[in-house]
């Protein structure tokens, strides 16, 4: 399971590459491309380990018992 900062990183970095891929002036087409799609996948992978964060998150808090407080 990934943790959050690690979403997040892979979340920005997404983001970083589509913003990079509106200033791209060589190659435009090819290049531009190219990040954009590149963006378009960390974003959809950063997505995606979110959701199988929240509901491994999810399953674990279920499948655990009701929490005990001790009293010291």
């Amino acid at each position: 399971m990934k943790s959050l900062s690690e979403i997040v990183g892979i979340f920005m970095l997404g983001m970083l590459l589509k913003c990079l891929s509106d200033i791209i002036g060589a190659y435009p087409n090819m290049a531009q491309q190219m990040v954009l799609w590149i963006s378009y996948v960390l974003l959809a992978i950063s997505a995606a380990l979110l959701a199988i964060n929240r509901w491994a998150e999810w399953r674990h808090r279920r499948a655990s018992g009701p929490e005990v407080h001790h009293e010291d």
